[in-house]
């Protein structure tokens, strides 16, 4: 139960403290399976989602979980066909049978996401809701979009802050990463007020098109999808939780995969509860990775609000085991952060995910869901938490 108070989160006995959330994934893309990866058709979340698989959490000091969340899926809406081939894309379900497989798939969505929360708390874990996969118009949402739009994401916000408004232990992550390319094509204005887009993913695979079928369909023009959309500002999306009456902390997020909080802070939404904090991404490969960045562009902000690092790492590419690189530079950054009061959490809480290029060289953090760090950046995260969390609440 923890509320923003200046630049620091406040707990229930009125203690300054730190949010340390693990990412607890998979609830963007499992829904709209088998695009990602048709392997994985384990119902809303791939992997295990009871209290035991949580509760490690705590062990590694962590407080929140991170949870991933699809719009559509939410919503209810573009359902897709299953049982298409990997590699043939996917195709939605029009008509009446879409309106039926919508309700359908929105009841059971909503309803995992719910037992999962309510496991979180058993486990005694906060539950950080994050905006993961969005798209608007017939577009599938299939992946990240470069902005939330106005269609789906302003009625996703509300019905999740409706949900939840009474429950203190949960907060609001807008969106998981702003992004265009080059990072001058997204405007402070446009991420604050919204804007117009281009319909179209912000990461795709350029061979790959994202026109209103959806992605998966080879396309002779792949950077020309069709049409464009309107985006939702970050502003509209405070309004709309702020409008049901929920009063929980709000995470919102900067430019270019969250990366980038220079003008953060004089772009940021009004609140009228004042319970606003702020997001940031690094990796290594991004361009605001080293020390001298983080204090000149991420530590004014860590001044004025609190600052969550809700996804950080090391870049794998030509990582081979063991790893030296991951380690070196997930504790650098946990250092800086402890240094300047921000807040972090471990990308990502499975064990089976991210297995490239070497099985030990991966953003997952666990070797088991038991808690058993991974090597590499489990290991370096869970050992760095382990040791100076507590001594930070």
């Amino acid at each position: 139960m923890l509320h923003v108070a200046g630049n620091h989160f406040v707990d229930v006995q009125g203690r300054d403290t730190r949010l340390f959330p693990m990412h607890f994934g998979t609830g963007e893309y499992t829904c709209v399976e088998p695009v990602y990866d048709a392997s994985r058709r384990e119902g809303v979340f791939s992997g295990p989602t009871t209290t035991t698989p949580l509760a490690p959490m705590r062990a590694w000091h962590a407080n929140a979980v991170r949870i991933s969340l699809n719009e559509q899926c939410w919503l209810g809406v573009n359902p897709v066909r299953r049982g298409v081939p990997p590699g043939y894309g996917i195709a939605p379900i029009t008509g009446a049978a879409a309106r039926r497989a919508g309700a359908r798939l929105g009841a059971r969505y909503r309803s995992a996401v719910r037992t999962v929360v309510a496991r979180a708390h058993r486990a005694g874990l906060a539950v950080v809701f994050d905006l993961h996969w969005s798209a608007a118009g017939d577009a599938i949402a299939h992946a990240q979009w470069q902005l939330p739009d106005r269609q789906y994401s302003i009625p996703f916000w509300r019905s999740v802050a409706r949900m939840f408004r009474s429950d203190r232990s949960v907060m609001f992550e807008l969106f998981n990463e702003p992004t265009r390319i080059p990072a001058s094509a997204l405007s402070w204005r446009c991420v604050r007020d919204g804007c117009r887009l281009p319909n179209a993913c912000a990461d795709c695979d350029d061979s790959i098109t994202t026109n209103t079928a959806g992605c998966g369909r080879r396309c002779p023009t792949p950077r020309r999808p069709r049409g464009s959309y309107r985006t939702a500002g970050t502003q509209e999306l405070v309004d709309a939780v702020r409008a049901t009456g929920a009063r929980q902390p709000i995470l919102v997020p900067g430019r270019f995969y969250d990366n980038d909080l220079g003008r953060w802070l004089q772009y940021r939404p009004t609140d009228p509860l004042g319970q606003i904090a702020a997001t940031f991404h690094v990796y290594e490969n991004l361009p605001c990775a080293n020390e001298a960045c983080w204090t000149r562009a991420v530590a004014p902000v860590a001044a004025r609000v609190p600052v969550v690092a809700t996804e950080f790492g090391a870049t794998m590419a030509g990582q081979t085991e063991p790893c030296p690189g991951v380690a070196r530079f997930d504790v650098r950054f946990m250092r800086w952060a402890d240094a300047h009061g921000v807040s972090y959490g471990g990308f990502r809480w499975t064990a089976d995910f991210f297995h490239f290029p070497a099985p030990q060289c991966s953003y997952d953090l666990l070797a088991a869901y038991d808690g058993t760090p991974r090597y590499g950046q489990g290991r370096a995260i869970h050992d760095h938490m382990v040791r100076v969390a507590p001594a930070l609440r």
